[in-house]
Parts: structure tokens; C-alpha cells; sequence
């Protein structure tokens, strides 16, 4: 059975972002969201503040059943967005008294002049329906062509998430699950290994696929490498008895490697299961890579309210009777060992690199600090079950 057919997409508008200047972070935060509500997103599109190119765009949306459109709403004449929406849609622009009004009690909140430029921002087309701004000062607004709708918000990423949660998310959903009833049974599902390359990995989950649902399968999958970690992900729909077949087989097959469901921070699992109050790590293998790794764990920990062990490093050569709760100890260019020494925990493990990694490329030392993580994690994990 396919996959319901509810296809978005992402219209970015700005010279900043076709030259290169800023990086075209909204498409990305915009499709996550998205694909979280379980409508595909098809195609990314990003155009310069220029009318014609804009137009072109916009022609080319009629492919797509949803689209969102960022950038172009401030108040200089490169901001062409709303002009250019009111043309495709064969509308004029309207001009809204209770916005301007709106507008100039909000800069005189914040000791800001109102400009003539500002007036704007209160031009929207016929028909649309403005969506308010709960961190900036730039509307946006939504927009129904041919049976479309065009979302259209702002360009600084702060203003369009505050939007996005606040007036637009909802309104997606629901519009989606319009179209499709099995929309919310869909879903990504993701598995993250380390050791294996890509090809092999590959190799095992489309025997499942094939196992599980033949030949001639419409399955959504995906792989993506990032060094030391490959990442899998299949669009699935838990509510088919071989769809729910297939995600077993697959975590049979990948269980070997597999570190975890989704996005998983080994240092972060380290952390919050370490049993002590302090963790003193002497590292003669990875540098500071895996001393940063923990304290940017630990740091993201205290931000959501965790306790965490207070860190201390040693870094460069062992001492032979030196003492620490986790050391990484060079054995040769691509071999090293990892041991812990709490009584309830201890456990070592000599690791040799895959594909002739060395250790003093940063390839194997990013791999190193992952793998030992992980024989950490394990040990705990282990020892507590």
C-alpha cells in the first residue's frame, strides 16, 4: 500500500540565500516539522528577491498539494513576497488599517520609530488571512490558490518558528489529515549503527525489505553516513501487520550495530547513567575530542534540569599505575583500549578500527571517542538490567 500522497513544498525567498551569504536553515526546521506530521516534503526551491525568478517559482508549486514560503515581508523594496503572491493569485493587494495600527503601538512599546516604510507590511492579498507574529513585527499571512494553501512566513528563524507553533502547525495537521485518513499512521522510523559501512548496512535492510514485502515493494527508505555513524530510516505505517513485520526484521538484522532508534547521543547516555557523583577520564588516544564530546553532553544535561557527574581529563601519555573511572589507552596506530574501573562496571575492550583508519586522522579519532562511548554505555546498560 503506498504511502499517503500529501506532498509539500518549501519556497525560500532571498538573494542571501542563493548567493550563498546565510544558510538556508528554515527549509530544514520547516521540513522537520513536516515530516513529523507525516506530510512528505518534495522539493526545496530557493529564488532570489527578484520578480520574475519568484513568479517562475510559484508556477512551478501548482506540482505540490501544500506549500511554505519564507523571506520577503520586511519593509524595503527587496521584500517582493506579498506583491508577488497577489499577482499568482490574481488578487490586489488590501490594505489593513487594524495591522497598522497594531504596528506603530508595537514600536512605540519598544522605542522604535515608525517609518512610512513600514506601511509595508500591511498590505496583504485579497482573501488572505494574516497570521500574527509573536516575536517580530512582520505578519504573515495565508493565502488559498486554486484549492492551495500557501503559508507564508517570515525569514528570521526565530520569528518563523514562534509563528510556526503558534498559528500554523496545527492548522497543517488538520488540513492534511483532511486529505488523507491514514496521514497520522504514517511515520519515519530510524535506526542508528556504528561499525559497518553504508553499503553493508544497505545490503541487510533491503534483504528485509525484500523478505518482508517482495520485489515489487514502494517503500520509502533512506541511508545516510555520518562518520562514524550510518543512519537508516524507513517510512512506515504501524497500522499494516507488514509494515510492523518489516520494522521487526529490520531491527533483527541491524541489531549487531545498532546504538539505538532515532537520533541517540552516546555521551549523553553516558552521562546520565554514570553511577557516581565525579567521572575522571585520562584519554591518550582521541585528544580533547572525547573531552569535549562529554562537557557538551554534560552542558546540554544541565540546560534540561539534569544532574550530571563532574568531569575531570588527563590527556596525553599514562601513567603505568595511573588511576581513573574511564581511561582510552593507544595499543597501536589503529588499536586502542577502553576500560572502566568502577568495581559494579568494570569491563575493557581493545578495539582495532575498521578500513585501515588510522589513529592520528580524525576520521579515528572521532570513531574511537564513539566507539568507546558505546562500550561504556553497553557496560552500564548491562550491569543494571
Amino acid at each position: 500500500m503506498p504511502s499517503p500522497d500529501v506532498r509539500a513544498q518549501i519556497l525560500t525567498i532571498g538573494t542571501e540565500i542563493t548567493a550563498g551569504e546565510i544558510v538556508n536553515s528554515n527549509a530544514a526546521w520547516v521540513s522537520q516539522r513536516l515530516e513529523e506530521q507525516g506530510i512528505r516534503v518534495y522539493a526545496h526551491l530557493s529564488v532570489r528577491d527578484h520578480t520574475e525568478e519568484l513568479h517562475r517559482a510559484l508556477l512551478s508549486s501548482r506540482e505540490y498539494d501544500l506549500v511554505i514560503v519564507t523571506g520577503g515581508l520586511g519593509p524595503t523594496t527587496d521584500d517582493i513576497t506579498r506583491a508577488s503572491l497577489a499577482h499568482f493569485a490574481g488578487v490586489h493587494l488590501e490594505f489593513s488599517e487594524v495591522v497598522w495600527r497594531e504596528l506603530q503601538e508595537l514600536h512605540q512599546s519598544r522605542g522604535l520609530a515608525i517609518r512610512p516604510s513600514h506601511r509595508h507590511q500591511c498590505y496583504f492579498p485579497k482573501d488572505s488571512e494574516p497570521l500574527p507574529n509573536p516575536v517580530g513585527s512582520a505578519l504573515g499571512f495565508l493565502q488559498s490558490i486554486e484549492g492551495r494553501p500557501y503559508f507564508v512566513l517570515p525569514g528570521p528563524p526565530n520569528e518563523l518558528e514562534g509563528m510556526w507553533h503558534q498559528s500554523v502547525a496545527a492548522r497543517t495537521l488538520a488540513w492534511a489529515s483532511e486529505r488523507s485518513t491514514q496521514l497520522r499512521s504514517y511515520a519515519w522510523k530510524r535506526w542508528t549503527c556504528l561499525g559497518p559501512p553504508e553499503s553493508e548496512v544497505a545490503e541487510k535492510v533491503e534483504a528485509a525489505i525484500f523478505e518482508c514485502l517482495g520485489a515489487e515493494s514502494q517503500i520509502e527508505v533512506g541511508y545516510r553516513a555520518a562518520v562514524p555513524f550510518i543512519k537508516v530510516k524507513l517510512f512506515l505505517n504501524e497500522t499494516l501487520p507488514e509494515h510492523r513485520n518489516l520494522q521487526a526484521a529490520v531491527d533483527t538484522v541491524l541489531q549487531p550495530f545498532l546504538i539505538g532508534e532515532g537520533d541517540v547521543d552516546l555521551a549523553m547516555e553516558l552521562l546520565k547513567r554514570w553511577p557516581k557523583s565525579t567521572l575522571h577520564v585520562l584519554d591518550s588516544t582521541t585528544g580533547p575530542r572525547l573531552a569535549n564530546r562529554l562537557f557538551t553532553a554534560q552542558q546540554q544535561l544541565l540546560r534540561l534540569g539534569h544532574s550530571v557527574p563532574e568531569l575531570t581529563f588527563q590527556l596525553g601519555q599514562l601513567q603505568k599505575n595511573a588511576e581513573a573511572d574511564l581511561y582510552l589507552q593507544v595499543e597501536s596506530e589503529s588499536e586502542y583500549t577502553t576500560r572502566i574501573s568502577p568495581t559494579e562496571f568494570a569491563g575493557s575492550e581493545t578495539k582495532k578500527l575498521p578500513y585501515k583508519i588510522k589513529l592520528n586522522s580524525e576520521r579515528g579519532q572521532r570513531s574511537a571517542v564513539e566507539w568507546a562511548l558505546w562500550f561504556v554505555v553497553r557496560q552500564l546498560s548491562a550491569r543494571r538490567s
